[in-house]
């Protein structure tokens, strides 16, 4: 989907649909305070690696019932296995319905791989949410992680990018990457209904471009629940393969 030149200033007045991220670390939330305010969407935290945060289900409820389009995002903890982090994340949130923008994957740190190693743990993750779902997670990161610890690899750069750049300028988008879809702006935005400082975003286009981003697609040919019952984790087998294998299965089955 196209996106408005994100090099062009200044993009905090152009009246793009601002959003926040949300944590356990915000405490109780009043959501539909929140919501009064004008936000347009939230991401919410559901896991740090495997553990899940304290308040994901009631935020996720609560966004939800305020009307607010919401995503979850997972903090990458690469120590993990990227299909296992991903299958975590798919059972808590279920069928992703009306309203919801793709999951996130939160990467930040190497967490002892190498850069050529959490490329690929986490294009395992992707390729296990992104049949999931039917489309492509979203991927944040900030340009001084991507440019500078993992060498502006390549690799990921299909999956459309959340940007962490703390500036009134025009955020830095990281090769391989050509444009953002979002832009984390502040750690620090004041919002009714929440204690303390919040991160703020911007949504890099308009409210149209918003709203399609979270009206998800026709179902996948093999549905969820059956790629992750066929994808054996404990089998030392790429996520693409293991995949193949259950659709295989799958059409056999048809044919019989």
């Amino acid at each position: 989907m196209a996106h408005q030149d994100v090099t062009a200033a200044p993009i905090l007045s152009r009246g793009y649909p601002r959003g926040i991220d949300v944590s356990s670390h915000q405490g109780e939330i009043d959501w539909p305070a929140v919501a009064a305010t004008g936000l347009r969407f939230v991401f919410i935290r559901a896991f740090e690696g495997k553990d899940e945060d304290k308040l994901f289900r009631r935020n996720w409820a609560g966004a939800g019932a305020a009307g607010l389009l919401r995503s979850a995002y997972q903090y990458d903890r690469a120590r993990h296995t990227g299909d296992r982090l991903a299958v975590l994340l798919l059972d808590l949130l279920g069928e992703v319905g009306p309203g919801e923008l793709p999951p996130v994957i939160d990467v930040e740190t190497l967490d002892g791989r190498t850069p050529e190693e959490l490329v690929v743990h986490l294009l395992e993750w992707s390729e296990v949410v992104g049949h999931a779902i039917g489309r492509d997670p979203i991927f944040y990161t900030y340009p001084d992680f991507w440019g500078s610890t993992m060498g502006r690899r390549a690799g990921l750069e299909h999956l459309p990018l959340w940007i962490a750049h703390y500036t009134d300028r025009a955020p830095t988008i990281p090769p391989p990457w050509g444009e953002a879809i979002c832009w984390q702006h502040t750690r620090s935005a004041r919002v009714e209904g929440i204690r303390g400082d919040v991160d703020g975003n911007v949504w890099l286009s308009d409210e149209a471009s918003l709203r399609a981003w979270a009206s998800p697609p026709a179902p996948p040919a093999l549905d969820r629940a059956t790629v992750l019952a066929q994808l054996d984790l404990s089998m030392r087998v790429s996520t693409g393969e293991a995949i193949e294998k259950a659709l295989a299965a799958r059409r056999r089955e048809g044919d019989g």
